[in-house]
Protein backbone atom coordinates (compact mmCIF):
# COMPACT_ATOMS: atom_id res chain seq x y z
CA UNK A 1 0.00 0.00 0.00
CA UNK A 2 1.43 3.16 -0.99
CA UNK A 3 1.67 6.69 0.86
CA UNK A 4 1.27 9.81 -0.40
CA UNK A 5 4.88 12.11 0.63
CA UNK A 6 3.81 14.94 2.58
CA UNK A 7 4.98 17.51 0.10
CA UNK A 8 2.36 15.75 -2.30
CA UNK A 9 -0.36 15.78 0.24
CA UNK A 10 -0.10 19.30 0.68
CA UNK A 11 0.29 20.20 -2.98
CA UNK A 12 -3.23 17.98 -3.51
CA UNK A 13 -4.35 20.13 -0.29
CA UNK A 14 -3.97 23.25 -1.53
CA UNK A 15 -4.99 22.35 -5.41
CA UNK A 16 -8.42 21.44 -3.62
CA UNK A 17 -8.61 24.52 -1.93
CA UNK A 18 -7.46 26.57 -5.37
CA UNK A 19 -10.56 24.45 -6.93
CA UNK A 20 -13.34 25.45 -4.27
CA UNK A 21 -12.14 29.24 -4.28
CA UNK A 22 -12.44 29.41 -8.06
CA UNK A 23 -15.50 27.97 -8.32
CA UNK A 24 -17.30 29.16 -6.08
CA UNK A 25 -16.47 32.68 -7.77
CA UNK A 26 -17.75 31.38 -11.02
CA UNK A 27 -20.91 30.52 -9.28
CA UNK A 28 -21.11 34.23 -7.44
CA UNK A 29 -20.44 36.02 -11.04
CA UNK A 30 -23.25 34.00 -12.61
CA UNK A 31 -25.29 34.84 -10.16
CA UNK A 32 -24.86 38.37 -10.20
CA UNK A 33 -24.96 38.75 -14.26
CA UNK A 34 -28.34 36.38 -14.04
CA UNK A 35 -27.40 33.54 -15.73
CA UNK A 36 -27.80 31.46 -12.66
CA UNK A 37 -30.87 32.43 -10.88
CA UNK A 38 -32.35 29.16 -8.98
CA UNK A 39 -31.18 27.42 -6.01
CA UNK A 40 -30.57 24.06 -7.97
CA UNK A 41 -28.81 25.66 -10.62
CA UNK A 42 -26.91 27.13 -8.03
CA UNK A 43 -26.20 24.39 -6.03
CA UNK A 44 -25.70 21.65 -8.74
CA UNK A 45 -22.88 24.41 -10.15
CA UNK A 46 -21.13 24.71 -7.26
CA UNK A 47 -20.91 20.78 -6.94
CA UNK A 48 -19.53 19.78 -10.14
CA UNK A 49 -16.08 20.09 -10.44
CA UNK A 50 -15.90 21.55 -14.14
CA UNK A 51 -11.85 21.26 -13.97
CA UNK A 52 -12.23 17.56 -13.92
CA UNK A 53 -13.64 17.86 -17.34
CA UNK A 54 -11.20 19.96 -18.79
CA UNK A 55 -7.94 18.64 -17.68
CA UNK A 56 -5.37 20.16 -20.25
CA UNK A 57 -6.06 23.59 -19.24
CA UNK A 58 -5.32 25.37 -15.72
CA UNK A 59 -7.87 25.40 -12.98
CA UNK A 60 -8.20 29.74 -14.02
CA UNK A 61 -8.92 28.69 -17.09
CA UNK A 62 -11.30 25.81 -15.92
CA UNK A 63 -13.33 28.48 -14.21
CA UNK A 64 -12.96 31.03 -16.01
CA UNK A 65 -16.18 32.96 -18.31
CA UNK A 66 -14.96 31.39 -21.67
CA UNK A 67 -15.38 28.23 -23.47
CA UNK A 68 -12.74 25.68 -23.36
CA UNK A 69 -11.66 24.34 -26.93
CA UNK A 70 -11.62 20.16 -26.36
CA UNK A 71 -11.56 18.47 -30.01
CA UNK A 72 -10.28 19.80 -33.20
CA UNK A 73 -10.43 18.22 -36.61
CA UNK A 74 -7.69 17.44 -38.91
CA UNK A 75 -7.51 20.97 -39.83
CA UNK A 76 -7.57 22.24 -36.42
CA UNK A 77 -11.03 23.62 -36.77
CA UNK A 78 -12.86 23.04 -33.58
CA UNK A 79 -15.69 20.34 -33.40
CA UNK A 80 -16.29 20.24 -29.58
CA UNK A 81 -15.94 21.98 -26.81
CA UNK A 82 -17.00 23.51 -23.52
CA UNK A 83 -19.41 25.90 -23.18
CA UNK A 84 -19.01 29.22 -21.21
CA UNK A 85 -20.14 29.00 -18.27
CA UNK A 86 -22.97 31.43 -18.53
CA UNK A 87 -24.71 30.02 -21.79
CA UNK A 88 -24.12 26.26 -19.58
CA UNK A 89 -26.10 28.02 -16.83
CA UNK A 90 -29.06 30.00 -18.53
CA UNK A 91 -29.56 27.29 -20.53
CA UNK A 92 -30.49 25.03 -17.72
CA UNK A 93 -32.60 28.19 -15.82
CA UNK A 94 -34.60 27.50 -18.87
CA UNK A 95 -34.89 23.22 -18.77
CA UNK A 96 -36.57 23.52 -15.08
CA UNK A 97 -34.96 19.91 -14.82
CA UNK A 98 -36.14 18.54 -11.47
CA UNK A 99 -35.75 15.68 -9.16
CA UNK A 100 -36.35 12.29 -10.77
CA UNK A 101 -36.71 13.41 -14.59
CA UNK A 102 -35.51 11.66 -17.19
CA UNK A 103 -33.66 13.64 -19.20
CA UNK A 104 -31.74 13.63 -22.69
CA UNK A 105 -28.69 15.53 -23.74
CA UNK A 106 -28.07 16.37 -27.60
CA UNK A 107 -24.19 16.90 -27.95
CA UNK A 108 -21.69 15.29 -24.75
CA UNK A 109 -19.49 17.09 -25.29
CA UNK A 110 -16.99 16.84 -21.90
CA UNK A 111 -19.41 15.65 -19.98
CA UNK A 112 -20.01 18.78 -17.97
CA UNK A 113 -22.89 19.63 -18.51
CA UNK A 114 -24.35 16.20 -18.16
CA UNK A 115 -23.25 16.04 -14.56
CA UNK A 116 -24.94 19.29 -13.62
CA UNK A 117 -28.31 17.78 -15.21
CA UNK A 118 -27.73 14.46 -12.98
CA UNK A 119 -27.17 16.61 -9.67
CA UNK A 120 -31.00 18.29 -10.88
CA UNK A 121 -32.25 14.94 -11.86
CA UNK A 122 -31.12 13.34 -8.40
CA UNK A 123 -30.33 9.43 -7.50
CA UNK A 124 -34.40 8.39 -8.73
CA UNK A 125 -33.65 10.42 -12.46
CA UNK A 126 -31.70 9.31 -15.20
CA UNK A 127 -29.70 11.18 -18.01
CA UNK A 128 -28.92 9.96 -21.06
CA UNK A 129 -26.41 12.13 -23.36
CA UNK A 130 -25.72 11.86 -26.99
CA UNK A 131 -22.90 12.35 -29.09
CA UNK A 132 -21.96 11.87 -33.18
CA UNK A 133 -18.62 12.15 -32.23
CA UNK A 134 -16.28 8.34 -31.45
CA UNK A 135 -13.99 9.95 -29.78
CA UNK A 136 -16.26 13.10 -27.88
CA UNK A 137 -18.76 10.19 -26.17
CA UNK A 138 -15.74 8.46 -24.66
CA UNK A 139 -13.76 11.41 -23.26
CA UNK A 140 -17.05 12.36 -21.78
CA UNK A 141 -17.33 8.90 -20.26
CA UNK A 142 -13.67 9.50 -19.09
CA UNK A 143 -14.53 12.98 -17.35
CA UNK A 144 -18.17 11.66 -15.81
CA UNK A 145 -16.52 8.41 -14.36
CA UNK A 146 -13.67 10.57 -12.80
CA UNK A 147 -15.93 12.99 -11.43
CA UNK A 148 -18.32 10.28 -9.87
CA UNK A 149 -20.90 10.67 -12.14
CA UNK A 150 -20.67 7.14 -14.14
CA UNK A 151 -24.71 6.63 -13.74
CA UNK A 152 -24.90 8.69 -16.82
CA UNK A 153 -25.64 7.12 -19.65
CA UNK A 154 -23.40 7.98 -22.64
CA UNK A 155 -24.08 7.02 -25.95
CA UNK A 156 -22.49 7.21 -29.39
CA UNK A 157 -25.07 8.06 -32.03
CA UNK A 158 -26.55 10.45 -33.90
CA UNK A 159 -28.70 13.16 -31.87
CA UNK A 160 -30.84 13.76 -34.63
CA UNK A 161 -32.34 10.71 -33.92
CA UNK A 162 -32.76 11.20 -30.12
CA UNK A 163 -32.31 8.04 -28.14
CA UNK A 164 -35.60 6.01 -27.93
CA UNK A 165 -34.47 3.08 -26.10
CA UNK A 166 -34.96 5.39 -22.88
CA UNK A 167 -37.85 7.75 -23.89
CA UNK A 168 -40.15 9.61 -22.94
CA UNK A 169 -37.97 11.85 -21.34
CA UNK A 170 -39.71 14.69 -19.35
CA UNK A 171 -37.06 16.96 -20.23
CA UNK A 172 -34.20 17.56 -23.65
CA UNK A 173 -32.02 19.76 -24.03
CA UNK A 174 -29.26 19.89 -27.07
CA UNK A 175 -26.17 21.79 -26.51
CA UNK A 176 -25.03 21.43 -30.18
CA UNK A 177 -26.05 23.33 -32.80
CA UNK A 178 -29.23 22.92 -34.29
CA UNK A 179 -31.09 24.23 -37.23
CA UNK A 180 -34.33 22.77 -37.01
CA UNK A 181 -36.61 20.71 -34.76
CA UNK A 182 -36.18 17.04 -36.00
CA UNK A 183 -39.65 14.91 -35.21
CA UNK A 184 -37.57 12.30 -33.14
CA UNK A 185 -37.03 14.94 -30.56
CA UNK A 186 -40.74 15.82 -30.12
CA UNK A 187 -41.98 12.42 -30.63
CA UNK A 188 -39.39 11.27 -27.54
CA UNK A 189 -40.94 13.90 -25.51
CA UNK A 190 -43.40 12.94 -22.86
CA UNK A 191 -46.59 15.00 -22.57
CA UNK A 192 -46.05 18.43 -21.10
CA UNK A 193 -42.18 17.83 -21.56
CA UNK A 194 -39.81 21.11 -22.23
CA UNK A 195 -36.76 21.19 -25.18
CA UNK A 196 -34.84 23.84 -24.69
CA UNK A 197 -32.60 24.27 -28.02
CA UNK A 198 -30.39 26.72 -29.58
CA UNK A 199 -31.75 27.79 -32.79
CA UNK A 200 -30.61 30.42 -35.57
CA UNK A 201 -33.56 33.25 -35.32
CA UNK A 202 -33.09 36.33 -38.21
CA UNK A 203 -29.46 36.19 -37.66
CA UNK A 204 -29.13 35.82 -34.19
CA UNK A 205 -28.94 32.30 -31.99
CA UNK A 206 -31.34 32.17 -29.46
CA UNK A 207 -32.07 29.53 -26.49
CA UNK A 208 -35.56 28.09 -27.26
CA UNK A 209 -37.19 26.47 -24.48
CA UNK A 210 -40.90 24.68 -26.12
CA UNK A 211 -43.15 22.69 -23.95
CA UNK A 212 -45.62 20.08 -25.76
CA UNK A 213 -49.23 21.01 -25.70
CA UNK A 214 -51.40 18.31 -25.34
CA UNK A 215 -51.60 14.24 -24.77
CA UNK A 216 -49.90 11.65 -26.22
CA UNK A 217 -52.24 8.38 -27.15
CA UNK A 218 -49.93 5.63 -25.10
CA UNK A 219 -50.43 3.29 -27.78
CA UNK A 220 -49.06 5.65 -30.22
CA UNK A 221 -45.29 6.18 -28.77
CA UNK A 222 -42.62 3.70 -30.26
CA UNK A 223 -44.63 2.83 -33.25
CA UNK A 224 -43.31 5.33 -35.75
CA UNK A 225 -46.30 7.43 -35.36
CA UNK A 226 -46.03 11.13 -35.59
CA UNK A 227 -48.21 13.19 -32.53
CA UNK A 228 -49.79 15.17 -35.57
CA UNK A 229 -52.38 17.22 -35.04
CA UNK A 230 -52.67 15.97 -31.44
CA UNK A 231 -49.88 17.99 -30.23
CA UNK A 232 -48.28 21.24 -30.98
CA UNK A 233 -45.12 23.19 -29.39
CA UNK A 234 -45.53 26.13 -26.91
CA UNK A 235 -42.63 28.43 -26.61
CA UNK A 236 -42.21 29.04 -23.33
CA UNK A 237 -39.15 31.47 -23.05
CA UNK A 238 -36.14 32.11 -25.14
CA UNK A 239 -32.99 33.79 -24.90
CA UNK A 240 -30.18 35.45 -27.02
CA UNK A 241 -27.23 33.52 -26.45
CA UNK A 242 -24.28 35.22 -24.64
CA UNK A 243 -21.07 33.84 -25.25
CA UNK A 244 -18.81 35.61 -22.94
CA UNK A 245 -20.39 37.27 -19.92
CA UNK A 246 -20.93 41.17 -19.54
CA UNK A 247 -16.99 42.69 -18.90
CA UNK A 248 -19.01 44.58 -15.40
CA UNK A 249 -22.02 43.53 -14.10
CA UNK A 250 -25.27 45.35 -14.91
CA UNK A 251 -26.35 47.88 -12.00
Amino acid sequence: MSTLHPVETDAVREEERTDRVLRDAMVDKLRDWGNVRTGPVEAATRAVPRHVFVPSVTLEQAYGLDSVVTHRDENGRAISSASDPGVVGAMLEQLDARPGHRILEIGAGTGYNAALLAELAGPTGQVTTVDIGAGIAAGARRGLGAAGYDRVRVVHGDGEAGHPEHAPYDRIIVTAGAWDVPPAWREQLAPNGRLVVPLRIQGVTRSVALELDGVRPPAEFGRGGSPGAAMSWRACGSKSIRRKAPATPPP
